[in-house]
Parts: C-alpha cells; sequence; structure tokens
C-alpha cells in the first residue's frame, strides 16, 4: 500500500509538472513525456545564446527574443508536435494554422493529398513563430541568385 501511494505522488508532481510546462501528458503518454521533460531540463542549462541558436537550427524565428524561457518554452512545443500523433497534428494546424496549410496546398499543387508529419509541424512551426516554409525558403534563395 506504501508503494502504492508512492506511486500516485510521483504520478500527481508528474501531472503538476507537465500542467505547469504546457506538455500534454494524455496525448504523449508517459514515455514521450520523459523524454520532452528530460529535454526541457537540459535546454534550461544552456545559456541564451546557445538557446537562440538551437532555435535558428530548427528554423523556429525567435529573433528578437533573449528571454530563456520563452526560448526553452519554443524549442519543447517543438518536441512535443514532433512527438505528437498524425491526429493530434492535423486537428492542431486545422485549429490554428489553416492560413498556412492552404498555402503549402496552393503552392505544391497535391490535389487532395494530405500533408506529411512534417510539413504539418512545418505549418504548426510557420503559424506560431511566423516566417516561411522550407519551400518558401528555397524560393527565395532561388530569386536571390537569378
Amino acid at each position: 500500500q506504501q508503494q502504492q501511494q508512492q506511486q500516485q505522488q510521483q504520478q500527481q508532481r508528474l501531472q503538476k509538472r507537465c500542467e505547469e510546462l504546457n506538455i500534454p501528458l494524455d496525448v504523449l503518454g508517459a514515455l514521450a513525456t520523459s523524454c520532452v521533460l528530460e529535454e526541457h531540463d537540459r535546454l534550461m542549462s544552456l545559456d541564451i545564446p546557445e538557446l537562440r541558436s538551437l532555435c535558428e537550427e530548427k528554423c523556429i524565428n525567435m529573433a528578437r527574443c533573449y528571454v530563456r524561457e520563452e526560448l526553452v518554452a519554443a524549442l519543447r512545443q517543438l518536441q512535443i508536435w514532433n512527438l505528437s500523433p498524425l491526429a493530434v497534428l492535423q486537428a492542431e494546424c486545422r485549429r490554428t494554422a489553416n492560413h498556412v496549410v492552404e498555402q503549402f496546398m496552393a503552392s505544391s499543387q497535391r490535389q487532395g493529398q494530405a500533408l506529411s508529419k512534417q510539413e504539418l509541424i512545418e505549418a504548426l512551426r510557420v503559424a506560431t513563430w511566423g516566417g516561411t516554409t522550407k519551400r518558401g525558403m528555397l524560393e527565395e534563395r532561388c530569386e536571390r541568385q537569378g
């Protein structure tokens, strides 16, 4: 019984921490959630230039941000999307990134083809933090090169 109480307390602490950090434990499950929490702790140990560099690497548009918690939150959100099921990403895109999805569909002439998980994540990234899609970046680079 004591072991059961300890497990309940651990579960409650996990749920509380997930709520504080906006981690959807019910969507990700315990294993993926523990990965997100470990990465969160690692990111919190980095300095701001390292966090900004990571955001840039992952095409998260945080150019004007110098707040550790905001940078970590953006990187954490990207990891959550990467670990989320396809159906969750599709629902989130319908809710918050419809305009970006429409641009994807128009620019790639997909004719009813569903977006891949990576494309959905890219749409959410652009809708959340701004910037352009990878295709848009490529088109801009081509235009500059003539």
